[in-house]
């Protein structure tokens, strides 16, 4: 900057003798030429300044449209059961101290859960549980099947949602605790200041289902 204005000062001093002996119409000339030399100047400001608005506001929409999609991704990867997950919620253990505990038991549990907005679930830090989980009988070996994995009780179910909610859902009359009683078996239920669901379900294509690109 120092010897911008070095030069810029020397060459003010040469060109003062040639404004002072110019005459009336040179002079007009002159201011013109500057004239039309700052407009010029002004518009290429204006252009690099919008240039450089555009380029911010298409990279703030860029990075806004990755943030979304990755938290669309993030949910229904959530859902699927395809990600883990943290959270706040319930433990759920329930045990079968005089008797085995059916397959139908589970199911209801999962349900009920459901209905009172478990956002994700699994069982016993093994099977996920999903839309798609499938409860049937052990047979002779005991226990219940869940997605093909044998389970034996007791069942320890972590489970992410409201905890107030998911308790009040497990104790209300008729429900699931008085079931698992009437099948011999005890429920416990903790509130979870941070549950963590990290067993995944498997992310199968569909075989014969795709997405409809229409509105």
């Amino acid at each position: 900057m120092l010897g911008f204005m070095t030069v810029l000062q020397l060459q003010v001093q040469a060109t003062d003798d040639n404004y002072l002996t110019a005459t009336r119409p040179q002079l007009i000339q002159i201011l013109d030429g500057l004239g039309q030399r700052s407009s010029r100047l002004q518009d290429e400001v204006a252009q690099l300044e919008a240039e450089k608005r555009q380029l911010e506001s298409g990279a703030d929409s860029s990075r806004a449209a990755t943030e979304q999609a990755q938290k669309r991704a993030d949910s229904l990867g959530i859902l699927a059961g395809t990600v883990k997950a943290t959270g706040p919620g319930i433990q759920l253990y329930i045990e079968n101290v005089s008797g085995p505990l059916t397959s139908a038991l589970l199911l209801n549990t999962v349900q009920e859960l459901r209905d009172a907005g478990a956002e994700a679930l699994e069982i016993n830090d093994k099977v996920r549980i999903t839309a798609s989980t499938s409860f049937v009988e052990g047979g002779a070996r005991g226990g219940v099947v869940v997605d093909g994995v044998r389970l034996a009780g007791p069942y320890d179910i972590d489970v992410i949602g409201d905890p107030s909610t998911l308790e009040t859902a497990m104790r209300i009359p008729g429900g699931v605790e008085d079931e698992v009683k009437q099948q011999g078996g005890l429920v416990t239920v903790s509130h979870q200041d941070q549950v963590e669901v990290s067993s995944l379900a498997p992310a199968d294509a569909p075989a014969h289902a795709k997405a409809d690109g229409s509105p």
